[in-house]
């Protein structure tokens, strides 16, 4: 009597190795649903990118398969806990070694636990997602069960595409390890038949490793970089970049020619300070008061679009010598406020964790309000945000007022409150010289202190509307008081934020002039109004007040005096162009090619911004055209970062 051969199944080594290709697989059907000549490429890549760990974890499993044969595991539940054991403690071990980077933030915030036993929490919690996975797919063994199982991972596509985008990486892969692991569970076991059941396993992984080969080896081109980038559902690309961007380094020309011998690309510890510009703008004692909006976009003040919602802001830009190109130091408050006040770049300063919170509280370098109050000038910062004060990001206020408000729904006090306080003390400085500075926060996610209805461009631009109004309300008293005659006024932002472009709708994850550019308005009487295409930045605005108030400008500081400008003249100036933000870098050149460089992945974006200001042609391509601003990026962050023993720059959030 013949023996019938048991019936074949998919193995575990395979079915993991195949539900990390579908993962893949899926996201290059969206890829390829989307216009462009490009995203056939980025399809290809995708899928290539989802194989390789498709293969790591099919090696992974075929070794704990032959372990646990060795065993003694004497039932079925003993196999099941030692098989969840050894799944999880790999899985624990890279969870350690990934999550802190996402979980660190949430955890410090939190007030429930200690931030420690919060983030450790969380990195057992988050890794367990996988294991769950599993556990979930082994019960979807039926016809219906794998169809579910295979849902799955179409939704955790779904998912990392519409939710924290350009953000939280580790998250958006873990979130993916879980999908796959229901679906890979689910298929394991899952009977083959007709010329299926006659493939050996290890031809299935053998036909997918020049896949994982060409996916782990080869780069795709600068274009289908930027558009896998941009996608979050590809969670393996950036992994794979930085693999690539240790083992595989690109190996550019030496350009130094001209960088050794510009002021601005030498140590500038010991340059002298730059005297103040003559003559002085104003013969009285000059009040200025500095006004930062937070996410603030540059177009929603220079359009014209919005002047009816805005009128203030429209009426200033009107009168004011304003900056058309002018670029924040980073795209998150923090970096961009601190850079404003040192006049100096995320890389060069020095942050520290304290109090649960990023901070330069330990950097020693001189803030300039530090320099005005040393020369006798009343320095007063009304805040609205608890972190934005002396001994932290501030420095040299005689005055630091937090001003407190229902702290139930918004973490920050909003403009009217702020302002009930601070037009009365600027009405009782009479002729003292004085220099105000504020930070108001109502434009900021989640967009719910004006209009409750609506997009969220239109919320946002609601909120504006409400700093637009307290705006009004100091230019009244300024004119009603006199004072006008002796002030300038600077209206600008932290950094700007993005409503879709570029696959975000946040600020601090991109170095896109959506969320780069910021308006930057000069409002004073004896000025001419006019509008200025130069590119300037928020580094500028030290030395600019410095010299209002007559004052020099230490050499170390990395900005110029915009002064010349509201006298009408047309400076040239030579300082560099450079923006940070956690693990990307942004390069300006006076031609305004702008080169953004990730550092994490090597990946380069190259714009020519006159050309395409939207930055959507990526031509980094070109070797060649990328070359100089490179080497120009390099050279300025090797001279002038900082070196500590030991210390290495926070992720700051």
């Amino acid at each position: 009597m013949s023996v019938r051969p048991a019936p074949a199944h998919l193995t575990a080594p395979v079915a993991a190795a195949l539900t990390f290709s579908a993962a893949g697989l899926v996201n290059g059907v969206g890829w390829l649903s989307a216009p462009g000549s490009t995203r056939a490429e980025a399809a290809l890549f995708d899928l290539t990118h989802f194989v390789v760990p498709g293969l790591l974890a099919a090696l992974l499993v075929a070794l704990g398969e032959q372990l646990l044969e060795r065993l003694p595991l004497t039932s079925p539940r003993m196999r099941r806990a030692a098989t969840t054991l050894a799944l999880y403690v790999p899985c624990a071990l890279l969870g350690a070694l990934l999550l802190p980077v996402d979980l660190t933030n949430f955890s410090q915030r939190q007030s429930a636990l200690p931030p420690a036993l919060a983030l450790t929490a969380g990195v057992l919690l988050f890794s367990g997602v996988p294991v769950l996975g599993v556990a979930i797919g082994r019960r979807l063994r039926t016809r219906l069960g794998r169809a579910v199982a295979s849902a799955a991972i179409v939704a955790a596509g779904a998912i990392n595409a519409l939710t924290l985008p350009n953000d939280y990486f580790v998250i958006h892969l873990v979130l993916t390890a879980g999908a796959v692991g229901v679906a890979s569970a689910a298929w394991t076991e899952a009977p083959l038949r007709g010329r299926l059941a006659s493939v050996r396993p290890r031809f299935v992984l053998l036909a997918l490793a020049p896949l994982a080969l060409f996916g782990a080896s080869v780069r795709p081109s600068a274009r289908a970089a930027s558009l896998l980038a941009t996608s979050t559902a590809s969670v393996m690309s950036p992994w794979i970049a930085a693999s690539q961007a240790r083992l595989l380094p690109r190996r550019g020309p030496s350009l130094e020619d001209g960088m050794t011998t510009n002021p601005w690309f030498v140590d500038r510890s010991q340059a002298p300070a730059v005297p103040p510009s003559e003559p002085p703008l104003f013969t009285d004692p000059p009040l200025v008061i500095l006004i930062t909006v937070d996410a603030l976009r540059a177009d929603v003040v220079a359009s014209g679009k919005h002047d009816r919602r805005l009128p203030t802001l429209a009426a200033l830009r009107d009168r004011a010598v304003w900056f058309s190109s002018a670029r924040a130091t980073g795209t998150l408050t923090k970096l961009s406020i601190s850079g404003l006040m040192l006049s100096s770049y995320f890389s060069q300063q020095y942050w520290v964790e304290k109090d649960n919170y990023h901070t330069i509280a330990e950097d020693e370098t001189r803030r300039f309000p530090e320099l005005l109050r040393e020369a006798g000038v009343r320095t007063i910062n009304f805040r609205s945000i608890g972190w934005l004060r002396n001994g932290n990001v501030l420095g040299g206020f005689d005055e630091d007022v937090h001003v407190f408000t229902d702290g139930a729904k918004h973490r920050y006090t909003p403009s009217a409150p702020v302002f009930a306080q601070l037009l009365p003390r600027v009405k009782k400085l009479g002729q003292q010289a004085a220099f105000v500075y504020s930070h108001l926060s109502d434009p900021h996610a989640p967009y719910d202190l004006g209009t409750k209805k609506g997009s969220q461009f239109s919320r946002y631009l609601s909120e504006v509307a409400l700093v637009d109004a307290q705006l009004g309300r100091l230019v009244r008293l300024l004119d009603d008081t006199g004072l006008a005659a002796r002030t300038l006024l600077i209206i600008s932002a932290d950094h700007g934020e993005a409503f879709g472009e570029h696959d975000s709708r946040t600020h601090g994850t991109t170095l896109y002039d959506e969320t780069l550019r910021v308006p930057l308005l000069f409002v004073l009487p004896q000025a001419t109004p006019r509008r200025v295409d130069d590119l300037v930045s928020l580094v500028d605005l030290g030395p600019t007040i410095l010299d209002v108030f007559g004052l020099p400008t230490p050499g170390t500081m990395m900005g110029q005096s915009l002064v010349p400008y509201l006298r009408g003249e047309d400076p040239v100036l030579e300082r560099p162009i450079l923006a940070e933000t956690r693990l990307m870098q942004a390069w300006i050149t006076p031609e305004r090619k702008k080169l953004i460089v990730d550092t994490r992945t090597g990946r380069h974006e190259l714009y020519e911004l006159e050309r395409d200001p939207d930055e959507l042609d990526n031509l980094a391509d070109d070797a060649e055209a990328v070359a100089r601003p490179l080497a120009e990026l390099e050279r300025f962050i090797d001279v002038h970062r900082l070196r500590r023993p030991g210390y290495r720059p926070p992720l700051v959030r």
